[in-house]
């Protein structure tokens, strides 16, 4: 009853029930991290911030499994939308000073918390180590 209150049975009819899935989960497919870059917003640092700039720098380099697990971190979700990476809400926003604390995120958001750390390594590092150990941390 819950699914036909937002789609009605005859807009679902028109509808594979692979294309309905595609419609509603997105595609499984490369996450184009130049679009989710040129798309996110930042609160608290600016996208010429040293912090962001390694950030974009580390996850660049990353393998199509760890940007899923960056995606799904942030977003609730490893799969990219039908309109591209472009269609994403991604925002980094500041997490704090340089700590021993990991980046954190608010899914319902898509927004990263990410922490003014003072190094590239050490953003690596944390990140890293966030993305691992994610879930059953309040990401869902």
């Amino acid at each position: 009853r819950g699914f036909r209150t937002f789609l009605k049975p005859k807009q679902v009819s028109i509808h594979t029930p692979g294309s309905l899935q595609t419609a509603i989960e997105g595609l499984r497919r490369e996450i184009n991290i130049d679009d989710l870059r040129a798309s996110t917003t930042y609160e608290g640092y600016s996208a010429e911030h040293r912090v962001v700039r390694w950030f974009w720098r580390v996850v660049g380099a990353y393998s199509h499994e760890q940007k899923c697990k960056l995606l799904e971190f942030v977003t609730a979700t490893s799969r990219v939308p039908v309109n591209g990476a472009a269609g994403i809400v991604f925002e980094i926003r500041w997490g704090g000073p340089d700590s021993e604390r990991l980046p954190s995120s608010q899914t319902c958001f898509g927004a990263l918390y990410l922490p003014e750390y003072d190094s590239l390594d050490k953003l690596s590092l944390k990140l890293g180590i966030a993305l691992e150990h994610g879930l059953g941390f309040g990401v869902v």
